[in-house]
C-alpha cells in the first residue's frame, strides 16, 4: 500500500511542477499585456511633461571631484 501512495505522490508533483511552469508563463505574460503594457502606453500618451524627453542637463562638475569621495 505505501508503494501505491508513493506513485501517487509523485505523479502528483510531476503534474504541480507541469502546471506550476505553465500557469507562471501565462500569468506573467498576460499581466505584462493586459496590465503594464496599457498603462505604459497611456503614461506616455497622458503625460504632461513637455520638455525634452531623455536625459535631463546638468552643471558641469569640477575636475577635482572625484579626488576625495568619501
Amino acid at each position: 500500500m505505501k508503494r501505491f501512495w508513493q506513485i501517487v505522490r509523485g505523479t502528483l508533483l510531476r503534474i504541480g511542477y507541469f502546471l506550476g511552469r505553465i500557469n507562471t508563463f501565462l500569468l506573467l505574460t498576460l499581466s505584462f499585456y493586459l496590465i503594464l503594457l496599457p498603462l505604459a502606453l497611456l503614461w506616455r500618451l497622458f503625460s504632461r511633461r513637455t520638455d525634452s524627453p531623455g536625459w535631463r542637463p546638468r552643471a558641469e562638475l569640477p575636475p577635482d571631484h572625484f579626488k576625495r569621495q568619501y
